[in-house]
This record gives C-alpha cells, sequence and structure tokens, in this order.
C-alpha cells in the first residue's frame, strides 16, 4: 500500500486485497484507470471536509501507484532520522515546522549517499553511520504552478557525536536540535504528517522489538 500525503490529506493506494484489512468505514473506491484517477482526486481535493481518499485495483498495487504518478512531476530525495549515543533525535526547524534533514537526490547519485549528504549540510554532523532502512514517504507540494510528487528515502543514522549543530541558513533551517525521548512530543506537534507518522512508526517498531 502507498500513502500519499497533500498538507493535512492522505491518499490511500492498494490492491484490492486492503479491503479486508481495513475498518469498514473506510470507503474504498475501485479504479483501474487514468481518468477515473483523475476525477477522484480533483473531487476529493475540492471537498474541504475530505481528509483521506482510499483508490483500489484488481490486479496490482504498483499499476495504481504508476498512474498516480502519471499526474505529476516526480522528485526522489533522501534524509535522514538520526539519534546520538545518548538515544536523542535531531529535528531541524525550517520554515516554522520541524522536520527531519532532507533533500532531493543529485543526479547520478544513490539514496543512501544523498542522505548522508543532506545530513551533514543541514546539520554540519560529519560522523554518521547508516543502520538501516526505513519506510519511505510520499508527498505532493506545487512550485510555480508545477505539482510535485517527491519521494523520500529514509535511513536510520548513528552519530558518532551530539554536537556541534550548524543550521544550513541558506537553506532557511534557522536551528537544529536534539530531543530525547521525553521531549519529542513538542517537535511532533508541530510538524508535516509524513514526519510524525515516520517518527512514530520507528518508535513502536523500537518497542516491539528491542
Amino acid at each position: 500500500m502507498y500513502k500519499v500525503f497533500i498538507k493535512q490529506k492522505a491518499v490511500f493506494l492498494a490492491e484490492h486485497i486492503a479491503l479486508n484489512a481495513n475498518s469498514a468505514d473506510s470507503q474504498w473506491i475501485r479504479c483501474e484507470n487514468l481518468q477515473q484517477i483523475k476525477a477522484e482526486l480533483s473531487q476529493f481535493l475540492s471537498d474541504p471536509a475530505a481528509l483521506q481518499l482510499f483508490l483500489y485495483h484488481d490486479e496490482s498495487c504498483d499499476k495504481l501507484f504508476n498512474l498516480f504518478k502519471s499526474l505529476f512531476s516526480f522528485v526522489e530525495a533522501a534524509g535522514g532520522l538520526v539519534k546520538d549515543k545518548r538515544g536523542r533525535m535531531l529535528f531541524i526547524y525550517r520554515l516554522g515546522l520541524w522536520d527531519l534533514p532532507k533533500g532531493k537526490t543529485e543526479p547520478g547519485e544513490q539514496a543512501p549517499e544523498a542522505a548522508l549528504r543532506e545530513v551533514k549540510e543541514e546539520t554540519g554532523l560529519q560522523s554518521l553511520t547508516i543502520l538501516r532502512t526505513l519506510p519511505s514517504t510520499y508527498h505532493i507540494f506545487e512550485r510555480k504552478g508545477i505539482r510535485y510528487l517527491k519521494r523520500t528515502c529514509w535511513y536510520e543514522m548513528q552519530s558518532a557525536s551530539d554536537g556541534p549543530l550548524v543550521p544550513q541558513l541558506n537553506e532557511d533551517i534557522t536551528a537544529a536540535r536534539w530531543f530525547g525521548p521525553l521531549e519529542l512530543a513538542s517537535p511532533l506537534s508541530n510538524t508535516y504528517p509524513s514526519i510524525s507518522g515516520l517518527v512514530e512508526e520507528y518508535i513502536t517498531s523500537a518497542l516491539l522489538f528491542h
């Protein structure tokens, strides 16, 4: 299943099997072609009260996603969920919201390389190790009349140092800060839905398997 955020809204894309795996009050809509997807998406976005749209394809979730993806300019990005030796998590503050360090993948660059580069550039940290791959997130945004679908590949990282942190001011990052486990409610209450979902899923996984 794919979950794509559009500001505070979310579009779920799945195979028919998802109909048996979700609550009965989720109204799944069958979409087999681009025209159907465009019509459902347009109606969804024009309704301020609608927060979730559930679409499914009888054959393949990937087929549905590729049709959906063709409506946008696709952007690849990568970033890191970074922890230090004390178990604190690193956030950056940009344009009024807390975020995780991330950025666009450059031509010829692999996602892990891009993730390490972006974290170093945006926070000033240099001693970083990738521990594992985390779920990717998807969101839609608009720039100069063009709608983009961005996939961000995420990696859990370990920092050998807890500072100093140097926010990348020319990228509108005005702060970079470590948050302890008991402090996470603060950044998570003022961040993007995709980021809060990623962090909360990470915390739940850590509690279950460690």
